[in-house]
């Protein structure tokens, strides 16, 4: 579209006027021009990221890019063809690139302004990658995933526990150690082995849930002391009789 000015007068904006032309140029769909007295094409600004110029003779962008959808620079649509937001990303209103998804959540489908929360026995790690299917993610052997988890290691079963199976969501579905055995970390697959027969444990259920390997230890050792006493103070009594 041109504009018609008189002489003397100055190029409008939106436009720009080649020497000896009677009218100005607008610039095209996908760009504008917010200053006067042009007289080159090359000062039509491409349409600035995130936004859209619709028409021509713009004296600035028209919007925002819509929301599902991203312009990277002088688009003419708020919803342009192809630049939907892609698998494993999400595009919010005035958007110039696809946000990935955040650690913890997927997006399967094009064209969407937020992401799908991981469920429940599965976890969505994007530290390599944008995550588009979850199916591939299970949680591991010895660890639960609840809503949202975001990497496979992140809840591992508690001490005095362990797993030997795939997808569970809770702690609460970590089985308890075996008896006769002791799981004295966290994130087992399966008991670590037999209670110390030289203990005098062989004989019980041996559940070791406690807090740390230390106080294990200061357990034992009072074990072992108080069957020292007892022995003793046995001692002393068959000599006295």
């Amino acid at each position: 579209m041109c504009h018609l000015f008189s002489p003397g007068d100055i190029c409008p904006l939106g436009h720009y006027c080649p020497a000896g032309s009677s009218s100005g140029i607008a610039c095209l769909a996908g760009t504008y021009l917010d200053s006067t007295g042009n007289y080159n094409s090359s000062a039509c600004i491409s349409c600035t990221p995130g936004m859209y110029c619709s028409g021509t003779g713009l004296p600035a962008p028209s919007g925002n890019c819509s929301r599902g959808y991203y312009c990277p620079g002088g688009q003419d649509n708020p919803t342009p063809v192809g630049l939907e937001c892609t698998q494993g990303h999400y595009c919010l209103e005035g958007k110039s690139s696809p946000d990935r998804c955040p650690a913890g959540s997927y997006q399967d489908d094009v064209g969407q302004w937020m992401c799908k929360g991981c469920p429940a026995g599965y976890y969505c790690d994007d530290t390599l990658a944008p995550v588009v299917l979850y199916n591939n993610s299970a949680c591991p052997e010895g660890f639960y995933c609840p809503d949202n988890t975001t990497f496979s290691t992140q809840y591992p079963c508690p001490l005095g526990t362990f797993s030997n199976t795939t997808h569970r969501t809770d702690s609460s579905e970590c089985q308890a150690c075996t008896g006769g055995m002791f799981c004295s970390q966290t994130g087992l697959t399966e008991p670590e082995g037999p209670c110390n027969a030289g203990m005098g444990w062989s004989e019980v259920n041996c559940f070791i849930s406690i807090t740390s390997v230390v106080y294990k230890t200061m357990v034992v050792i009072s074990f072992r002391l108080t069957r020292t006493v007892i022995f003793k103070m046995s001692s002393i009594f068959i000599r006295l009789k």
